[in-house]
């Protein structure tokens, strides 16, 4: 855990696979309280949710859930790869995706 700008954050990496569907989980208390609305996403300087809601530019492959703060990517490819974080007043939480590509069958 680190501290950024007076808040406390956590990190973590979730790999997937080329073509899933991807649930970033946004832990904390301030989730499962009807709060999570509040929550920010980011994909690196890219604000992904705001106020909880998807940014036009995420819109056809980016859902939120209002209830529990997880941010859900889906048919993730290679290009998805990067840092996420979620972010409220006080608390900041930080995920790398890491996207595998397909495998080769024989």
């Amino acid at each position: 855990m680190c501290s950024v700008q007076g808040k406390e954050t956590e990190r973590k990496v979730v790999s997937a696979q080329e073509g899933d569907d991807v649930q970033l989980p946004c832990p904390g208390s301030f989730t499962g309280n009807g709060s999570a609305g509040d929550i920010a996403w980011w994909n690196d300087e890219d604000r992904v949710v705001l106020l909880g809601k998807v940014q036009p530019d995420y819109q056809n492959r980016m859902t939120f859930d209002p209830l529990t703060g997880d941010l859900v990517i889906h048919k993730v490819s290679p290009d998805d790869s990067g840092f996420y974080w979620c972010s409220e007043e006080f608390h900041s939480y930080g995920i790398f995706l890491n996207v595998i590509g397909p495998y080769l069958r024989f």
